[in-house]
């Protein structure tokens, strides 16, 4: 049996809304558990909302993928990039998964006008949580003349194993 230990958190996560063009991109909360004394959580994709305007399709690609750390229990925390794991291909929803991409610079989608759920995969990225440990994935987009780089935050949670000895 385990017992879970969720965060209390001071602060909001700090995702981030960035527009341009006829493009919005917002960052979304994503989350993720590790065992206390375990393997840390393998972080592999991030959340965004992703709307573009008008009546035309357009090509989004991601260009950049950074992953930033902090060890700070304030809500204004200093963020370090720890990686740059490579991305791996885009998840649009409403739409059907996009193939692996294989263009070394990220993978790129044609995304319908609306409003859509964005789900960037990647190379794996390790977070262990101790305690006011942050964790956030930064992404740049690129769409014609347009960049776009926003932030997503995944909230980790330690889990803590179960002695019936104690």
């Amino acid at each position: 049996m385990l017992v879970l230990l969720g965060a209390a958190l001071a602060f909001d996560p700090a995702n981030t809304t960035v527009t341009s063009g006829p493009w919005t991109v917002k960052g979304q909360t994503d989350h993720a558990i590790h065992t206390h004394g375990g393997a840390p959580a393998k972080l592999d994709s991030a959340p965004f909302e992703v709307v573009l305007a008008g009546t035309t399709p357009a090509t989004l690609e991601v260009k950049r993928v950074e992953y930033l750390r902090a060890h700070s229990c304030d809500a204004d925390a200093r963020f370090e990039v720890a990686e740059e794991p490579v991305a791996s291909r885009l998840d649009v929803q409403p739409s059907e998964p996009a193939a692996q991409g294989a263009d070394p610079a990220g993978p790129s989608w044609e995304i319908q006008p609306g409003t859509h759920l964005v789900r960037v995969a990647f190379s794996p990225v390790e977070a262990y949580y101790t305690h006011c440990d942050r964790f956030q994935l930064r992404v740049t987009f690129r769409s014609g003349e347009h960049t776009l780089t926003a932030i997503s935050e995944t909230l980790v949670s330690r889990e803590e194993p179960y002695d019936p000895e104690q």
